[in-house]
């Protein structure tokens, strides 16, 4: 059992270490599919429909049914030709994850990638955080006054050469697989 509540924390982190965050999460998620993919080698995951909902199957007697080789409950699945499918709640989290990947191409950084799971460990989401990495500007509106002007937000390049950029690592909780929650915390 790990720590709660614990982490480490980098006070002087690179850019690359920032981006790292990015590529790393979607290294895990690519590593875990790959090793749900192959456990399950009878199921094609790519005809899965994910839009089409999922239903627990149950046995007449209201017993989860369950996967012959690893006694995972199975759920019922639609395939994009719309024929149903069975596949475990391992199978349905991996193909989930895998439409969560981030762009790692783009002006933002995503991090904070928090796993939301039911109750049976089923991935039903991702929360994140995204910073800029380039400062913005964007216009106000003071009602007060009647006034307008301009505020700008720092992105993470400023806020690094400003020393207000940490990276906070979460150790024994926030676990899910093997991916490690990382946060940038801004310090004002």
């Amino acid at each position: 059992m790990g720590i709660c509540c614990s982490f480490t924390t980098n006070k002087s982190p690179t850019i690359d270490e920032i981006k790292a965050i990015e590529t790393g999460w979607n290294s895990f998620v690519d590593t875990y599919f790959s090793t749900v993919d192959a456990k399950y080698s009878d199921t094609n995951l790519s005809t899965i429909n994910l839009e089409m909902g999922v239903t627990w199957l149950r046995n007449t007697d209201g017993s989860a049914q369950k996967h012959e080789s690893t006694g995972e409950p199975l759920i019922r699945m639609i395939t994009y030709d719309e024929s149903a499918i069975s596949i475990t709640r391992e199978e349905l989290s991996a193909l989930r994850l895998k439409s969560l990947k981030v762009n790692v191409k783009d002006d933002f950084i995503c991090s904070d990638m928090g796993i939301v799971t039911n109750s049976n460990r089923v991935v039903m989401g991702l929360t994140s955080a995204s910073l800029n990495l380039l400062d913005q500007v964007r216009d106000v509106f003071n009602d007060d006054n009647g006034k307008t002007g301009t505020i700008t937000d720092k992105g993470i390049n400023t806020l690094l050469s400003e020393n207000k950029v940490h990276i906070r690592t979460h150790i024994g909780h926030w676990v899910y697989g093997d991916h490690i929650k990382k946060d940038i915390v801004v310090i004002a």
